[in-house]
């Protein structure tokens, strides 16, 4: 269970990434350094992730591997506890919502 502390801090590390959201892609996007990581990350699962594998990316951020393992086929769930990242990330890759009878 959690205390209330732990809420505390969760709240305030959604507002600080909330804030940062409409800016994140544009800091890290070219960072070299970071691009490098997510390279070596991605082509590191590449190598043992079956095609049309259903994975489940905590923190997500705005989804820039979200995107990627989407766009190879997989089935990808992506969560952050900041709203403003998943906005970003829903104009990033919009999948209209399923059709009810």
């Amino acid at each position: 269970m959690s205390k209330p502390a732990d809420i505390t801090y969760e709240q305030q590390a959604a507002t600080a990434f909330n804030k940062q959201s409409v800016l994140f892609d544009e800091i890290y996007s070219t960072n070299t350094i970071v691009q490098y990581k997510r390279k070596r990350v991605r082509d590191h699962l590449d190598k043992f992730i079956k095609p049309k594998s259903k994975i489940l990316e905590l923190n997500a951020g705005t989804g820039e591997d979200a995107v990627y393992f989407a766009q190879r086929g997989h089935h990808v769930h992506a969560t952050d506890i900041s709203q403003g990242m998943q906005k970003v990330l829903s104009q990033k890759y919009y999948l209209p919502p399923l059709l009810t009878k």
